[in-house]
């Protein structure tokens, strides 16, 4: 028993004061904090994702339509929608 204690000891895993226990609930207190702050960070990221995603759709769209009325002789339709587009 009293050789079990002092590997743990050693490896850390206990203390005989239990300051090692509060150094650890320490570092869980402050790895959680981050840990939520990493998923808002996620959150945000991927809402901006998914935005730009849509935007993309939508211009690859609006480019789509005006080569068809740019087939069709409206080169003015495609520079005024590139225009509003910027």
């Amino acid at each position: 028993m009293q050789i079990d204690i002092s590997v743990e000891l050693l490896q850390g895993t206990k203390s005989a004061d239990g300051s090692m226990l509060a150094d650890a609930s320490a570092e869980i207190t402050m790895l959680r904090r981050e840990c939520s702050s990493l998923r808002l960070r996620i959150q945000t990221l991927q809402e901006t994702v998914d935005n730009m995603t849509a935007r993309n759709a939508q211009l690859l769209a609006d480019l789509q339509a005006s080569n068809i009325v740019d087939t069709a002789g409206g080169l003015a339709m495609y520079r005024l929608t590139v225009m509003r587009l910027n």
